[in-house]
């Protein structure tokens, strides 16, 4: 039988979706490789100075907060995580802003990240810390 290879991976950690599967693969301890991509390089407004578009704004942010209501009433009434009482890899795709807390009047909602964050440890951070890093140096450009 041949020895199996480490997954390898294609990450850029400015994506939920990568950061979910960041964590899942650093909490399952599964053998893996990482290379880091910048998908969206040069098309972000706040990496780039661009102005942001404030209808294309607002539009998603009501958007947003239509998703929030659903999580809210839909998933988390009830239960712990999105899919019961334990954290699955929808849970992994809890918001985590730049800049913007979305989550600011949405207790409920925070309860359920700060759950979502003890069980999957360090992990979570390490994650984010791309996007960390780019909230620390935007604020203090301001």
């Amino acid at each position: 039988m041949a020895a199996r290879q480490a997954l390898q991976v294609h990450l850029d950690l400015l994506s939920q979706p990568c950061r979910a599967l960041h964590i899942l693969l650093a909490c399952t301890r599964l053998p893996h490789t990482v290379r880091h991509v910048a998908l969206r390089r040069g098309a972000l407004p706040a990496q780039t100075g661009s102005p942001v578009e404030e209808q294309h704004l607002m539009g998603a942010l009501s958007q947003l907060q239509e998703t929030l209501d659903q999580l809210e009433s839909m998933f988390l009434r009830r239960q712990p995580f999105l899919c019961g009482d334990d954290i699955t890899v929808a849970d992994l795709l809890a918001p985590e802003g730049g800049g913007r807390d979305v989550l600011q009047d949405r207790p409920l909602l925070q309860r359920w990240k700060s759950r979502v964050r003890a069980a999957v440890g360090d992990a979570f951070d390490q994650a984010h810390a791309v996007l960390y890093a780019l909230r620390d140096r935007r604020r203090a450009k301001l």
